[in-house]
């Protein structure tokens, strides 16, 4: 019997150098694309409703943003009262904007947690979902499913996605420069929106975090030029026009600052070279710090990379061999992203000013080009498939068994009572391990890197998501630098809102600005004496209807100061880490 005649499937616009696909496959790959990005953004995003700003850069991002709102100046960047151009404006802008747009305060003035987490947890999402879009339609649904996985999972990606700073923004805007650094570089024909993309992102970019996503995309272009040696005066170009809207994005920015700062110039100047000059973040580790920070921050991807990657790179260099085929647009788009992560590496590797931080630029092109190897492994039975089923049991079931038992674990590690995982999450967890650690190893061994893949991802999201929600439950009161702060904010609110707040030194390891995010502030002992002292060494005589000063600083500081005189309010508020914090309020008349 004659089967019935199908309509064909309707197929899409073709692109230069890739297969053609069908749309009904498009939209599948969309639409695993944004809900791996909806789960992503979910996780980043939970931890806002109750964890506190922990870190000193995410404490700076949301005053600036504060100030923003508060005097209405966009331009200038400020902390406190005193400009800050170290840093450029793009995350202030951000939290600023996210602030206004939640409305969480009546005023508009105000940048809560959630606010200021807001863009680092969309960009975060976004970004695995431009990853796992990319990969799919170019390396297939199997990649992007990795890739987007290895991103988004990433413990160093997804604990700075819930952190309100910059760096999330970065990484997202060098990822989609790199991205159409990619296309520009091995497409056969690029055409002109691919310049306008890479000019976009890039600007946005430099707008983030200044020189570092120019050195990484440029690098990147470098080195691939240096393989091909080849010249092409189109892709030349199209390069030209891309750094011209680059300047485009950046110039109106620097040319309207430096009309109201013209010293703006001198401090960016020496922050872009402070990696050569300065002191701070130097780690003593140095040159072994990332090769350990790297493996760490891709766990627990990093041991399935180590076993897998080799093979699958194995397995396209013999059939290329047997075949005696050319290097499609795939593979040159996956030579190009492995060179840039390796690039962008040996760059931050070679600067002894480090973080663990400063990699996430190079974690995008990293994941495609790791999705692009495990979604090759897709041979039924084949030889490399049964290796890394085997290899999957070996080492997850020792781990599903060890996260079962993590509260045991911790507790004989001496680890923080605090933090200590109770039985009722991980023992589900653990036996949810064991299920998918087999479901997962069979699917290797069938051929199907995605389901596997997929396997491997729900696990380890429930885990992300578990120990996010256990870290943030409570965390206010946990948090040190929280608690430290908290008798000075609740003493500062009962004043009113008519406050000048100078702040000098409170504890060696505090974020200074935390306990002002809702008041202005004055950093500096030089502010303080020119304010309240006068040029015999005397506290000025206060004036009727000025701001009610307060001074927050050690007490023995304000009594060598003698702002602790007979007609001020000395007020003492204890502070932990052995530091006693003292409040001088001067009377308005």
């Amino acid at each position: 019997m004659a089967e019935p005649d199908v309509a064909p499937t309707a197929k899409q616009k073709p692109v230069p150098g890739l297969d053609p696909r069908e749309s009904s496959a498009s939209r599948a790959d969309l639409a695993m694309a944004v809900g791996l990005a909806l789960m992503m953004f979910v996780s980043y995003i939970l931890p806002s409703i109750w964890l506190p700003i922990e870190e000193t850069p995410e404490a700076r991002v949301a005053v600036v943003a504060r100030e923003m709102l508060r005097r209405d100046d966009w331009l200038v960047p400020r902390l406190g009262d005193q400009p800050r151009f170290t840093k450029p404006p793009l995350p202030y802008w951000l939290s600023a904007a996210s602030a206004k747009m939640l409305g969480s305060d009546p005023t508009g003035r105000l940048v809560s947690e959630q606010a200021n987490t807001l863009p680092s947890a969309a960009l975060g999402a976004l970004g695995v979902f431009m990853i796992a879009a990319f990969g799919c339609r170019v390396f297939g649904r199997a990649a992007g499913l990795w890739a987007g996985l290895i991103l988004g999972l990433s413990p160093l990606y997804a604990i700075w996605a819930h952190h309100g700073t910059g760096e999330i923004p970065v990484t997202f805007f060098t990822a989609a420069a790199l991205l159409c650094a990619a296309w520009l570089a091995c497409a056969p024909r690029p055409g002109i929106f691919c310049a306008l993309g890479l000019g976009l992102t890039l600007g946005l970019g430099i707008l983030c975090k200044g020189h570092v996503p120019v050195l990484v995309v440029t690098g990147a272009l470098l080195a691939e030029a240096i393989r091909r040696r080849r010249f092409n005066a189109h892709k030349t170009l199209l390069f030209v026009l891309a750094m011209a809207t680059a300047f485009g994005v950046v110039v109106p920015w620097l040319a309207a600052l430096h009309h109201r700062a013209p010293e703006a110039f001198t401090v960016m100047r020496d922050e872009i070279l402070s990696p050569a000059v300065s002191k701070g973040h130097v780690q003593e580790q140095w040159p072994f710090y990332y090769l350990y920070k790297l493996p760490g921050g891709l766990l627990p991807w990093t041991v399935l990379l180590l076993f897998a990657w080799p093979m699958s790179l194995r397995r396209a260099k013999g059939e290329r061999a047997r075949t005696r085929r050319e290097p499609t647009l795939a593979d040159r788009i996956e030579s190009f992203l492995l060179v840039a992560a390796i690039v962008g590496f040996v760059g931050f590797e070679l600067i002894r000013k480090q973080q663990d931080y400063y990699l996430l630029p190079i974690f995008p092109p990293l994941a495609l080009s790791a999705g692009a190897a495990l979604g090759r492994l897709a041979q039924p039975g084949g030889f490399f498939e049964e290796k890394i089923a085997w290899a999957h049991l070996l080492l997850g079931l020792p781990a599903a068994l060890a996260l079962a038992l993590a509260p045991l674990i911790f507790e004989s590690v001496g680890g923080r009572a605090d933090l200590q995982p109770s039985w009722f999450m991980t023992v589900p967890l653990g036996v949810l391990g064991l299920i998918f650690v087999f479901v997962a190893a069979r699917q290797w061994a069938e051929g199907n890197p995605g389901w596997a893949g997929l396997c491997l991802g729900i696990m380890v999201y429930s885990c992300m998501l578990s120990w996010f929600v256990m870290k943030s439950v409570g965390a206010q009161e946990r948090n040190a630098l929280a608690r430290e702060h908290l008798p000075i904010r609740t003493t500062l609110k009962t004043l009113g809102t008519n406050l000048r707040v100078y702040e000098v030194k409170v504890g060696a390891s505090a974020p200074e600005m935390m306990y002002y995010l809702d008041c202005n502030a004055v950093f500096g002992l030089n502010e303080l004496l020119a304010e309240t002292v006068d040029e015999k060494g005397k506290p000025k005589p206060p004036v009727p209807g000025e701001p009610l000063r307060v001074v927050v600083c050690p007490k023995a500081l304000a009594e060598k100061l003698g702002v602790a005189s007979s007609d001020s309010d000395l007020q003492v508020v204890p502070l932990e880490h052995g530091v006693t914090g003292a409040l001088f309020l001067k009377a308005r008349d």
